[in-house]
C-alpha cells in the first residue's frame, strides 16, 4: 500500500501489537494513520483512534443488570474475548464500575460476585464451548456477560441445550442485529452500542479535519448507550450488516 502512494491509512487492527511495525513503517512514510474501532498499542504512530466508549457501555451494562435483578443474589459468569486484548479489560473494568457503583448507590452495600470466567475467542462457537465448561463447573450461575455479542448468542444456544432457558440473564456489548433481534424474543436482557455506521462517520470527519489543519483529540469515543427492550427499536435495522 505504502509503495502505491496512498495519503490516508485507516486501519482496524485484528492485533494491538502485531500491527504496530506496519502502522509505524506507514507512518514513517509520511502516510497519516487512523484506528477505528479495535485499539492499536500505544507505541504505533497514528494521528487519532475512533473507537465505542467500551468503558462507559461496560459501566451502563453493569448499571442496567442491577437495576433488573435487584437484591436476588446474583452469581455472574463472565466471558472474555482474547487475553491481553485492551477493549476487552475496558468492557470488563467498565462493568464492574457500574455494577458495583449501582448496588452501592441503591443498597448501601455491593456484592459482585464472579464465579466463573471463560474465554470465547470473540466467536459464537467459542462462547458456546466456554459456556458449556462454566455450567458444568457453576450450575448456579444467573447472569452472563459477554465481551460481545457473538459469544453472547453462542452462550445462549449452550444455555438453551442445557434446558436453562430464562434462568440466565445475558447481557452482552457491540449493538449486533442478531442480538436486537434475541432482545425483542426476550433471550438477550440487554446489548452496548458499537455502531459501524458512527465509527465510520466520525473517522471520515476526522481525515477530512486533519487535511484542513485541525488538531484532533488522540482518542475519539461514539456515544455510551444501553439497549434494551425499552429502547431496542431505535437502534435495530433490519438491512444492517451487522
Amino acid at each position: 500500500m505504502i509503495s502505491t502512494g496512498l495519503d490516508i491509512l485507516i486501519l482496524n487492527p485484528l492485533d494491538y501489537k502485531a500491527l504496530v511495525p506496519a502502522v509505524n513503517a506507514a507512518s514513517n512514510s509520511g502516510v497519516p494513520v487512523f484506528i477505528v474501532d479495535s485499539q492499536i498499542d500505544a507505541s504505533a504512530e497514528f494521528i487519532t483512534s475512533v473507537q465505542a466508549s467500551n468503558e462507559g457501555n461496560g459501566e451502563l451494562v453493569g448499571e442496567w443488570a442491577v437495576n433488573t435483578l435487584g437484591t436476588m443474589d446474583i452469581k455472574v459468569a463472565l466471558i472474555s474475548g482474547s487475553q491481553g486484548n485492551p477493549v476487552g479489560r475496558e468492557k470488563r473494568l467498565g462493568f464492574v464500575r457500574g455494577f458495583v457503583d449501582t448496588q452501592l448507590m441503591k443498597f448501601g452495600r455491593s456484592d459482585l460476585n464472579i464465579v466463573a470466567h471463560g474465554w470465547g475467542n470473540w466467536t459464537l462457537l467459542g462462547g458456546m464451548e466456554a459456556m458449556e465448561d462454566i455450567l458444568t463447573a457453576h450450575p448456579e450461575v444467573n447472569l452472563l456477560v459477554a465481551e460481545n455479542d457473538a459469544m453472547g448468542m453462542g452462550a445462549l444456544k449452550a444455555i438453551e441445550e442445557s434446558g436453562r432457558s430464562g434462568k440466565i440473564l445475558i447481557v452482552a456489548y457491540d449493538g449486533q442485529k442478531e442480538a436486537y433481534e434475541l432482545i425483542n424474543e426476550g433471550k438477550f436482557g440487554a446489548t452496548a452500542l458499537n455502531s459501524p455506521e458512527e465509527l465510520a462517520r466520525l473517522v471520515v470527519e476526522s481525515v477530512v479535519k486533519f487535511l484542513n489543519g485541525e488538531q484532533l483529540d488522540k482518542v475519539i469515543h461514539t456515544p455510551a448507550v444501553v439497549i434494551t427492550k425499552d429502547n431496542v427499536d431505535q437502534y435495530y435495522d433490519p438491512d444492517a450488516l451487522f
